[in-house]
């Protein structure tokens, strides 16, 4: 546990899900069954090309800088579409037990260098069990597996209720991914967002096959990457 001058150091503020650094507790203190869940995808402004060199390092350390405050305090990984999504070039992909906390992270991140030039092109919010999604507080930079981001593929699609039942639970054959079933109803348009965790990218369109059979489920393609890296390489 950490000592109360530790908590003290690791909240801001102007974030709220900061004061409860365990997943599964709301503002008020009280036990949830549920967190948040959310998609937040990104497109960078062709604009960003036109800076200078020196202009563009100091527009990334500054991003990163502002990136690094988060994910020691909740789960989040980063993902690339560029060459495989024409309308974004990056997810952001998190989960916190206030949903406060996605706008404070959004807003610090679109204020800082290179978050200026990003342009939020859509995303999705939604809940998921506490209990399936285990989390505690860590040391900064540590490297510690979290219950998301830990294959090299995402493939994520919005699917109604009956779609999500007949999902549950399921894996593809020979295939060890994780499905992610999160409940988007109150919260989002869909009423829930399939997303699966792979080694194997046709992975879930076999489990598609498989237990919802002849449905064309609109999916987007994601590639797992280091936050850092993929921010060095892009424009």
């Amino acid at each position: 546990m950490f000592s109360q001058m530790t908590r003290r150091l690791m909240m801001t503020k102007d974030s709220q899900a900061t004061t409860n650094e365990t997943p599964g507790r709301s503002s008020g203190g009280n036990a949830s069954s549920r967190v948040y869940m959310d998609f937040w995808f990104l497109k960078l402004d062709p604009s960003f090309s036109l800076l200078q060199t020196n202009e563009k390092v100091v527009a990334r350390q500054e991003f990163l800088t502002t990136f690094d405050q988060f994910p020691h305090r909740l789960p989040i990984s980063v993902y690339g579409l560029d060459g495989l999504n024409s309308e974004s070039d990056l997810l952001i992909w998190r989960i916190s037990p206030d949903l406060e906390d996605f706008h404070t992270m959004a807003v610090r991140l679109r204020r800082s260098g290179f978050g200026r030039y990003l342009i939020p092109t859509s995303s999705y919010t939604g809940s998921v069990p506490s209990a399936d999604y285990p989390f505690e507080p860590r040391d900064k930079g540590s490297k510690e597996s979290a219950p998301i981001g830990n294959k090299r593929f995402l493939l994520i699609a919005p699917v109604s209720t009956e779609q999500a039942e007949l999902l549950r639970g399921a894996t593809a054959d020979g295939d060890d991914g994780q499905l992610h079933l999160m409940d988007c109803r109150g919260l989002d348009k869909p009423a829930f967002i399939a997303a699966y965790e792979t080694d194997d990218a046709l992975g879930f369109g076999r489990l598609l096959n498989q237990r919802i059979p002849n449905v064309n489920v609109p999916t987007t393609a994601c590639v797992r990457t280091d936050a850092a890296d993929l921010i060095e390489s892009a424009g």
